[in-house]
């Protein structure tokens, strides 16, 4: 039925409105993504599609589901075709939809939200800022047609706010050929405007929250980038993408005890009272800052835990076993390391732990990568 819906997007009856029923929808698929049950959140965006297949949302969220995916596997080619053939699917139906009627103020809006989707995966997964800033601009002139129609709208503020901070805080690589292709923002406003969608947007808040992360980094704001990675795990205690940002900013910061007891503390339960912790990864990352910190038997101990609980998930078992084999061989005990690399060998290819584990499979880790 959705590969049908893909292939005839022409027509729909039902003209596309927020309604109760609508918004619930939204927000069970959003509450599912966002605590990576991804299969849940697929099953709510495959609804919005069967409900309204010549309309970009439900193509636009199915796309954010796979970047969330892919931000834990960003080498992932087949992941990041499916991202760009949601997309286009989006694209493809969004101006079919503002051709007809320029004053479908929510085909403008998801044709805005699913450009800013893509800034994001050019920004956070290939590594492409040029191709971010040619998104970026086709972003802003959808968003701004959408503001145009509903000025009141919050959750425009994302995509403005967004355009505003990164192109006035550009590479100075970058910088050149942003100017000649006319791209300029305001750094301080795109920042109050991101932090504005963050506290009253109805939808993108926690997209604005997400956004707000890399402005923190950016500026240099490591106490805030913590404060409110934390604060989104109290919201989404089973996303392990935010367990990855906050102990990969407690590792560059050299704060491993901090990040060592905030991951006990979320792994006890303690402030999180009966919340869906994703276990398994919680424990490996914890496994990763006792790893960092030398406390060589404790990562042991986190990574087995990790290795245990992780089940079927080969690319979490790729990883746990990568890191189990760099405390071994710390610790001098090469031929349990030897075998950790044997396992990661035959687990999938997450991020070059392939390449990583046939390397210290000739050479002793000593530290360092």
């Amino acid at each position: 039925m959705l590969a049908f819906c893909m292939l005839c997007p022409a027509y729909s009856g039902a003209r596309f409105e927020i309604t109760p029923d609508i918004d619930r929808l939204i927000r069970s698929g959003q509450y599912a993504m966002y605590n990576c049950d991804y299969a849940k959140a697929d099953q709510k965006f495959d609804e919005l599609i069967r409900t309204f297949p010549a309309h970009p949302c439900g193509f636009m969220y199915k796309a954010e589901v796979i970047w969330w995916k892919a931000l834990r596997e960003p080498t992932n080619k087949a992941l990041e075709s499916q991202f760009h053939r949601y997309t286009n699917e989006a694209i493809r139906r969004g101006e079919t939809l503002v051709n007809r009627d320029p004053a479908d103020f929510y085909a403008w809006y998801f044709l805005a939200s699913t450009y800013g989707n893509m800034t994001r995966y050019y920004v956070t997964v290939t590594k492409s800022y040029l191709g971010a800033m040619r998104t970026g601009m086709k972003g802003r002139y959808y968003n701004l047609k959408s503001l145009a129609l509903k000025p009141d709208c919050v959750d425009c503020l994302i995509g403005t706010g967004s355009f505003n901070y990164f192109s006035g805080a550009l590479p100075s690589v970058i910088k050149p050929f942003a100017w000649m292709l006319g791209v300029r923002g305001d750094r301080e406003e795109g920042l109050k405007q991101l932090e504005t969608a963050a506290a009253k947007g109805e939808f993108g808040q926690t997209e604005a929250k997400t956004v707000l992360l890399g402005v923190y980094h950016s500026e240099l704001r490591y106490d805030d980038y913590r404060s409110l990675n934390k604060k989104l795990i109290e919201e989404y205690p089973a996303n392990h993408v935010f367990y990855m940002w906050l102990a990969s900013r407690y590792i560059s910061d050299h704060q491993y005890d901090e990040g060592i007891g905030f991951f006990s503390n979320l792994l006890g339960g303690q402030g999180h009272p009966g919340a869906n912790v994703n276990q398994e990864y919680a424990n490996y990352e914890k496994g990763r800052l006792e790893l960092q910190k030398k406390d060589l038997n404790n990562a042991i101990a986190s990574l087995t835990l990790a290795i245990g609980l992780g089940g079927k998930d080969k690319n979490l078992l790729a990883q746990a076993h990568l890191m189990r084999g760099f405390a071994l061989d710390l610790k001098g005990e090469r031929n349990s390391a030897l075998q950790e690399y044997r396992s990661v060998l035959s687990l999938p290819n997450v991020n070059e732990t392939q390449k990583q584990a046939a390397r210290f499979s000739k050479t002793r880790y000593q530290g360092r990568l």
